[in-house]
């Protein structure tokens, strides 16, 4: 059977594999319940057939809703788990469900948790009992993540919790506790294992248990971006033995193999600002020799990458270098357990690797890539609104950026509520839920926890800027016919207000005689640019087309002025060869087929003739007639000589003849 949620309806398919339909199919399908946020599958009753526990949102808080089978196979509600905790707000169970054998008797025991920190175990005596055995208060809420596994080695089971406190104001005091619990003297007492914390909180993480090594004990694995951490419990508390990247991790995955070696996938995050899926397993080196772990290779700017590992004991320790160009090189060779290597280049990739080096040999570990790149800067900082700040970087950022927590501002004002990428990745704009209070100083932004795509720190810390009170009204400065002419795109002086600049009754279409019944059927802003766009395309007429805007404002709010709201734009009638237009100019054939030859006049034949840079004739054709009233104004060609021969790279000429009249220009073509 597969559990899935989709929106909030959870669905129990199970496939046939005898079945001629494909899977899944309608008849696949044989449970649906709504309102549900999460769950699990599990045998909670100990008859040994997987039931499901399906977190149900109720209109007064988030109960746990037991299903199992009847004798005819449907699947059907059994008992409903309660969460009866002191909470100020609502009680919410979180979407983990675990189901477990965590104490002495044979009874199934339901692991869960809510928001706001505590954590519970339920058991299942019958259908009609179902009591909570044990609770436990955490010091934190967002007890989002759960695992159960055999920490210790004894052969029993342990359960760790994790959740994180967030302040939306300091994101220093941001952190994730984790604690392992064991059974204790009786069934119902479990008792802590000890705690471990991190910082750096991200909503999208995820934990898993696996035995890794084959020690017989599970080792706890968290996702926690930007890091990826393996914990084994040794010496009575939960240590990291392995430190390596993660991100937007919602769910971690670990299995064993046909090697039988058991294997993490885990979201991590690449330098081109994209997700990567990343298999983790043990590293084996050769019996007795051990490579070093935990190989970390930061850039520090455009002319410096740190390497650090932790060593294994090794005499000495030998650097190696490769890039895409050049074999591996060993640089140097340390005693210590870190090296600089400044004989680096921005915007080149390097990947290194350290050897242990033993007096019987030696063990390399795996390569680890870094990217030196200029330390971010802010080059711009401006207030563009009574709301918002945009701030212009001198390179393109990663998407981490847009986490509103990194962002301070003076006057009492906090964090912004919204932070959004603007300038192709070079640029946010940060917009707050008050206004910004009128200032003679300089107002200030705090910053926190900002790198590049590369990973280098930002060393700014803050940056000023004065308060700008804007009082004048935005104003149409150009407009274009885009779009095979079904559009227009409107240019404004300055950045609009997306709300009121989106609403298409704000604009009003006034159109020529020949073309009475078109109308807007769609209006899109960003920033600075309108584009409206028409029921049908534009026609040619002598008479203007023109947009009357209303009740559209700027950024301050300031509302558009009678004076400047007027969009006008025209498709003129041509009876010359002086409007000729040839695109694209040039034409890259790896992008592009054909050359186009625009905007001849209406109702007339001619000729076209093109010669290549010698003089030499290399097509002619006979063109026209055009008609302007369904767009065929357009002459295409293909690049080929008059025997079909694809054209060299070079500088073409044409000559248009048309009744007495001639044209004449240039193109170039690139193959």
């Amino acid at each position: 059977e597969l559990l899935l949620l989709q929106s909030e309806t959870a669905k129990l398919w199970e496939s046939y594999p005898q079945a001629a339909a494909p899977y899944p199919s309608a008849d696949s399908l044989i449970f649906s319940d709504t309102g549900i946020t999460g769950g699990n599958m599990g045998d909670y009753n100990g008859d040994g057939i997987l039931d499901l526990l399906l977190v149900k949102n109720l209109p007064d808080q988030r109960v746990i809703q037991l299903y199992s089978r009847n004798l005819s196979g449907m699947m059907l509600p059994r008992n409903l788990l309660l969460n009866n905790t002191a909470t100020a707000t609502r009680n919410n169970f979180v979407p983990t469900v675990i189901v477990d054998s965590l104490n002495f008797n044979s009874r199934p025991d339901i692991l869960c948790a809510d928001t706001d920190g505590d954590i519970m175990i339920f058991e299942v005596q019958n259908n009609a009992h179902a009591p909570m055995i044990w609770h436990h208060r955490f010091p934190v809420g967002n007890t989002y993540h759960l695992a159960a596994g055999d920490f210790d080695g004894d052969g029993r089971r342990d359960f760790v919790v994790g959740g994180s406190n967030t302040n939306s104001i300091n994101p220093d005091l941001n952190f994730w506790r984790f604690e392992g619990f064991t059974r204790g003297e009786a069934d119902t007492i479990f008792v802590s294992m000890g705690n471990i914390m991190f910082n750096s909180v991200d909503s999208q993480s995820s934990i898993t248990v696996a035995d890794l090594n084959g020690d017989g004990k599970d080792e706890l694995i968290l996702a926690l971006s930007p890091n990826l951490y393996i914990l084994e419990y040794t010496g009575g508390a939960f240590k990291p033995i392995f430190m390596g990247d993660s991100s937007m991790n919602y769910r971690l995955a670990s299995y064993r193999s046909s090697d039988n070696k058991v294997r993490v996938l885990a979201n991590a995050f690449s330098p081109a600002d994209t997700l990567v899926a990343v298999e983790w397993m043990v590293n084996e080196a050769d019996p007795g020799l051990s490579a070093p772990i935990n190989v970390i290779s930061q850039a520090l700017g455009p002319d410096a990458v740190y390497i650090s590992w932790i060593g294994v004991g090794a005499d000495a320790y030998s650097v190696y270098r490769r890039t895409e160009d050049e074999a591996p090189i060993l640089l140097t060779t340390v005693e210590a357990e870190f090296f600089l290597d400044t004989d680096v280049h921005s915007g080149n990739s390097y990947s290194y690797a350290i050897s242990a080096d033993f007096s019987n040999g030696s063990a390399l570990s795996a390569w680890h890539t870094a990217n030196p790149m200029p330390v971010p800067e802010i080059l711009e900082a401006t207030m563009i609104g009574s709301r918002e700040i945009r701030l212009l970087f001198n390179q393109a950022m990663p998407s981490h950026i847009l986490n509103p927590n990194f962002y301070k501002m003076s006057h009492d004002l906090a964090m912004p509520i919204s932070v959004n990428s603007i300038a192709q990745q070079h640029g946010v704009q940060l917009r707050f839920r008050d206004q910004i209070p009128p200032s003679d100083s300089l107002l200030t932004l705090q910053l926190h926890g900002i790198s590049g795509i590369s990973g280098i720190q930002m060393t700014q810390s803050s940056c000023s800027f004065a308060y700008v009170n804007d009082i004048d009204a935005p104003r149409v400065q150009s407009v274009n016919i885009i779009n095979q002419n079904k559009s227009v795109e409107i240019i404004f002086d300055e950045d609009l207000e997306p709300t009121s600049a989106s609403f298409s009754g704000n604009y009003i279409l006034n159109s020529p005689d020949n073309d009475p019944e078109n109308a807007i059927i769609e209006v899109l802003c960003e920033g600075a640019r309108v584009i409206v766009s028409f029921a049908s395309a534009l026609k040619f007429s002598n008479e203007a087309y023109f947009i009357e805007i209303r009740n559209v404002q700027d950024l301050f709010g300031n509302t558009i002025s009678p004076l400047h709201n007027l969009a006008r734009f025209a498709l003129r009638d041509i009876d010359d060869l002086s409007h000729i237009v040839v695109f694209p100019n040039p034409l890259k054939r790896f992008e592009h087929s054909e050359v186009a030859f625009m905007n001849f006049p209406a109702g007339k034949k001619g000729r076209i003739a093109i010669y290549d840079a010698s003089g030499s004739l290399v097509h002619k054709a006979n063109i026209g007639p055009f008609n302007p009233e369904n767009n065929r104004i357009i002459w295409r060609w293909n690049a080929t000589n008059n025997k079909g021969q694809k054209i060299s790279s070079g500088v073409y000429f044409y000559i248009v003849e048309m009744d007495d009249e001639r044209a004449r220009g240039k193109f170039a073509v690139i193959n």
